[in-house]
């Protein structure tokens, strides 16, 4: 028996058992391998098996292999990055392109309870924790320019997307007055009748 115990003389049709040695660090049991003797392991995989001996010399060795380092799964909805990560790698996230007439808002942890480097930048990080892990990026309609329009001695002062049709009326002129015109003093507008009280 290489790398294990059971070693020794039987007699054919005896119960052999056998025992893999403790594994190094780092490493475990994965199967037993008959190098000679053509006999069947009760369980090739059970670091404590048997077999029956045969009329001729046997010989067996303990395989061990690498504790593989468990991966957790990223789950990214409108995003890259997604895929299976160890404990403690740092995650890149990427959000997707956002559709017309919409922008990127921000990141939502689903699951998982990460804290994201920043949950407002499209491209942001996080360190992997020893669980999944499910993320989503959020976008929102990008929302239309207003622009201010300051009345003086009148009404229709406001914000306004460009393109809009603002109205304008002139305050009523106070005794022994009358109005005159309107006069643009920035913005750069045409008004439709610079003469007429509501324009």
């Amino acid at each position: 028996v290489n790398s294990g115990i059971g070693s020794g003389k039987y007699k054919a049709g005896d119960t052999v058992t056998i025992t893999a040695d403790t594994p190094e660090s780092g490493k475990q049991f994965k199967e037993w391998t008959v190098v000679s003797g053509g006999v069947t392991l009760a369980d090739s995989t059970d670091r404590t098996t048997s077999f029956s001996m045969p009329a001729s010399d046997v010989e067996v060795v303990a395989v061990y292999e690498v504790i593989p380092v468990p991966k957790y799964n990223v789950t990214v909805t409108d995003g890259t990055g997604g895929g299976a990560y160890e404990a403690g790698a740092t995650v890149t996230i990427i959000a997707n392109t956002p559709e017309s007439g919409k922008q990127f808002k921000e990141w939502t942890v689903v699951s998982g309870g990460v804290t994201l480097a920043s949950t407002t930048n499209e491209t942001t990080t996080f360190t992997m924790p020893g669980n999944a892990v499910e993320v989503t990026a959020v976008y929102e309609a990008i929302p239309v320019s207003k622009y201010n329009v300051t009345v003086a001695d009148g009404t229709g002062s406001g914000a306004y997307e460009a393109g809009a049709t603002v109205t304008i009326t002139a305050n009523p002129p106070e005794s022994g007055k009358q109005f005159k015109e309107w006069t643009v003093v920035s913005g750069d507008v045409t008004l439709a009748n610079a003469t007429d009280r509501t324009t």
